[in-house]
């Protein structure tokens, strides 16, 4: 009966210990986000800003980084109408634009815009040119987690 007591006993501390250990928003702040979009479908494309955004940004999660690539560099093209998906709260445009204005940031793959013909002039405010250093370095953090859209 002791060591049975004695056994529940320290299953109970070890559980506190584990549930008190676990990472919580709080600790965020030391764990990253590469967000890789590759789509230009506006609902594909809502999310994942959104998600990075909402989910991420906003809980404290550091550094966020959306590298927009392939067919997703239409959508950082502000010479192109911004598409907005319903129910949205903002089209595409804005989105982006409040993610940057809030601390996200959002790398553009050259090779990818250069085959879509658009020019960094027509590409929208506070965008970078993802060079291999810095998308390299975003995306390989050892604190950092990816997902893809």
């Amino acid at each position: 009966m002791t060591f049975t007591k004695n056994l529940f006993s320290a299953l109970i501390i070890a559980g506190a210990l584990l549930f008190a250990a676990a990472p919580t928003p709080s600790h965020a702040a030391d764990k990253g986000l590469f967000v890789n979009l590759t789509t230009a479908d506006t609902w594909k494309a809502t999310m994942a800003i959104k998600f990075a955004h909402k989910m991420a940004l906003a809980n404290d999660f550091k550094p966020v980084t959306i590298f927009v690539n392939t067919q997703a560099v239409n959508l950082i093209d502000k010479t192109r109408p911004a598409q907005q998906m319903a129910g949205s709260d903002g089209n595409i445009h804005q989105l982006f634009k409040a993610f940057i204005k809030d601390g996200g940031r959002v790398l553009v793959c050259g090779m990818c815009s250069k085959v879509e013909g658009i020019e960094h002039k027509n590409m929208l405010e506070g965008t970078e040119m993802g060079a291999p250093g810095a998308v390299m370095g975003a995306l390989f953090n050892q604190d950092t987690r990816a997902l893809t859209w």
